[in-house]
């Protein structure tokens, strides 16, 4: 028989249980946000730019990366800029041309390359990946910047319901 202390470990041991039916490894995604400002002369207009890597769950979402470029309030007319994130090598890790989306531009980029987010990652907190904004007609990127990290972080791992 169980008594006092041991019972109420018993029982919050069997609700959890309970709640726990099938429990699955979750956590592990790596993260990171970084922020640039163009300049007043910048073709897109003065603002900030935002540079967001976003691994989803590893372990319930498969490992996908997305990368987001996006400037919200742009000012820029014709084209949306050519966006790239070089490694400082002189590597393109990511070269597309953004949309206009909600007052700004936006290019969104999809990848299950654990290399290029580990590179992209690494390289915004070291402060070694330019941001370069391109007219699209153009040979010579127009405008370059130099994110500056705001976050990185690799969510805990445990277990989920």
């Amino acid at each position: 028989m169980i008594h006092g202390a041991r019972m109420n470990r018993f029982l919050l041991a069997m609700l959890l249980l309970s709640a726990c039916q099938n429990p699955v490894r979750c956590g592990g995604a790596e993260s990171a946000l970084a922020m640039a400002d163009t300049p007043d002369t910048s073709f897109t207009g003065a603002g900030r730019v935002y540079v967001q890597v976003a691994q989803q769950d590893p372990y319930l979402g498969g490992g996908t990366t997305v990368i987001a470029i996006t400037q919200v309030a742009a000012n820029g007319v014709g084209l949306p800029p050519r966006v790239r994130l070089v490694a400082a090598g002189g590597n393109v890790l990511v070269d597309a041309v953004a949309e206009w989306s909600g007052g700004g531009w936006r290019v969104q980029v999809r990848t299950s390359q654990d290399q290029l987010r580990r590179t992209l990652v690494d390289g915004l907190r070291d402060q070694t990946i330019a941001l370069e904004l391109w007219k699209q007609q153009d040979s010579l990127p127009s405008t370059l910047l130099q994110p500056v990290l705001e976050f990185s972080e690799i969510s805990p791992v445990g277990w989920c319901s």
